[in-house]
């Protein structure tokens, strides 16, 4: 708002000071990533999908809103994306997917904990398996059952377990 006000967009916080006192203190300083032009976005996806070095690739791009766009590339190797497992901010969404299962998971702070969504694009029911490691060295563990063609929606509820980043692995 004071940035607003600077710029003579307003003349007055309608917020006050309330909202500010509300609002958390920043504890860590900003981290920005560097950001890969639009024009040489194809080019970056065509020599990641051309490597072996890579079961999922998570680029960040800056446009006018920066934005996260999770990549699923070359993820159909026998060892599925947890060969290459990545780790997560908590604002991050993760989206593995092996043996005709797909997962988008991340870290809800609402309801402290993480909301997901697995589905089975099979034939056939499936069991599978979500392997969650906080940083703090907490580890969730469950097993889900899939009819074919099912969507599950999942909560892990992490409590009020304190983490800065995670990681998630995806087993049928």
């Amino acid at each position: 708002m004071k940035w607003a006000i600077a710029q003579d967009y307003r003349n007055d916080n309608p917020a006050g000071d309330a909202l500010t006192a509300a609002l958390p203190k920043r504890s860590a300083p900003v981290r920005h990533q560097r950001a890969l032009p639009h024009g040489e976005v194809a080019g970056a996806i065509a020599t990641v999908r051309a490597s072996a070095a890579w079961a999922c690739v998570i680029i960040r791009a800056s446009v006018p809103i920066t934005a996260l766009v999770t990549l699923l590339l070359g993820c159909d190797s026998p060892f599925g994306p947890s060969e290459t497992e990545l780790e997560y901010g908590l604002e991050d969404v993760a989206m593995p997917s092996q043996g005709g299962v797909d997962l988008t998971i991340s870290y809800e702070a609402f309801s402290l904990g993480f909301d997901g969504r697995l589905t089975n694009t099979t034939n056939a029911p499936v069991s599978a398996r979500v392997v969650v490691r906080l940083s703090n060295g907490r580890t969730y563990d469950n097993v889900f059952d899939l009819a074919p063609g099912e969507v599950h929606y999942i909560l892990i509820a992490t409590s009020f377990d304190r983490f800065t980043s995670w990681s998630v692995s995806l087993s049928v």
